[in-house]
């Protein structure tokens, strides 16, 4: 079924017999929900060409293994997000990278965290009702966590491009990313979005009981708010469950007298850049880059960014590990 249809709750029995799929399976698999997070266990076995069992276990491996999580992605925009930040941290030297990204990861701004190498430590992207909330935020929640050293903040002046399909991003297939279409939302829709950031395969049935409302308007609602591009339910995967190994943020600082408009459209059109951000501070554009590996980074930084005259400094802070939060909408 598309996304308009009953997503499938992946039964708990059965796994004992469990094995690793074959070559090409769980990418295929994760393929299709990347772009149908609801499709019905059934049609995605026919389209692989295994059973509806075999689908149902690969399923419940990939979300339990944390390699996939279905969920809503959206503008964060649409959901009452009017205040985003990325803010790159430096640790005091108290604590490990690993233990202090999983406690800033808790943080309800915090909606994706990343240790890198390079002049941060982690970059951590915040999103808050407005420049008060962001400010507080920083300030009572980031700042007192104990091992946060330096903080910067690379304010978002435009979210240009969004693209959390990776080949999507690297073919660029789908040039426009997440749309911003303007969407009204009322408190059912924020519900049903919120109820699919946790569990984007819930059946109509339990979102019907959860939400008040028939199953036959809670059907509607999603075709409307997934058709208008606005949001999308879909399979977030972890980069090298597809075969990319590295990740990367790329800071650009525009050469003097440089309009950052061109220069970040022509950006977001590379190959293998999935998040384009306009901002201020030691940086004018950060992008993030899905590569293949480290020798296809160098070539994306070499042929995508350094040749281009109106760029004058390029530095790539290359991702370690990485965190996502659910996005769900204000109240």
């Amino acid at each position: 079924m598309s996304a308009e249809g009953d997503g499938d709750q992946i039964d708990g029995g059965g796994f004992e017999h469990t094995s690793p799929a074959e070559p090409g399976l769980d990418g295929s698999i994760i393929g299709i929900l990347q772009v149908d997070g609801r499709r019905a266990a059934a049609q995605i076995a026919r389209e692989v060409g295994v059973t509806e069992r075999v689908v149902r276990r690969r399923l419940a491996v990939l979300q339990e293994e944390e390699i996939i999580q279905i969920t809503t992605v959206a503008d964060p925009f649409v959901l009452g997000y009017s205040a985003l930040a990325m803010l790159g941290i430096r640790r005091d030297g108290t604590r490990g990278s690993s233990e202090l990204i999983a406690d800033i990861a808790r943080l309800d701004a915090c909606d994706y965290a990343v240790a890198v190498t390079g002049r941060f430590d982690l970059l951590v992207e915040i999103l808050c009702r407005d420049t008060a909330d962001l400010l507080r935020t920083i300030e009572q929640q980031v700042m007192t966590i104990p091992g946060v050293g330096r903080v910067e903040t690379f304010p978002y002046l435009d979210l240009r491009y969004q693209e959390p399909v990776w080949a999507r991003a690297r073919a660029k297939t789908a040039a426009a990313g997440v749309g911003r279409e303007v969407v009204r939302l009322d408190d059912i829709d924020r519900g049903l979005i919120r109820a699919l950031s946790a569990d984007g395969r819930a059946p109509f049935r339990d979102l019907s009981a959860k939400l008040g409302v028939s199953a036959t308007q809670v059907r509607a609602r999603l075709r409307r708010l997934t058709s208008s591009g606005a949001v999308r339910v879909m399979a977030i995967a972890k980069p090298r469950s597809l075969g990319f190994e590295t990740l990367a943020w790329v800071g650009i600082r525009l050469a003097p007298g440089v309009t950052v408009d061109e220069v970040a459209n022509r950006l977001a059109g590379l190959r293998a850049v999935a998040y384009l951000i306009v901002t201020v501070g030691t940086f004018d554009i950060l992008a993030e880059v899905v590569c293949v590996d480290l020798a296809d980074l160098s070539h994306l930084l070499d042929e995508g960014f350094r040749h281009l005259g109106e760029i004058a400094r390029v530095e790539a802070l290359v991702c370690l590990d990485q965190h996502y939060e659910r996005l769900r909408p204000l109240i």
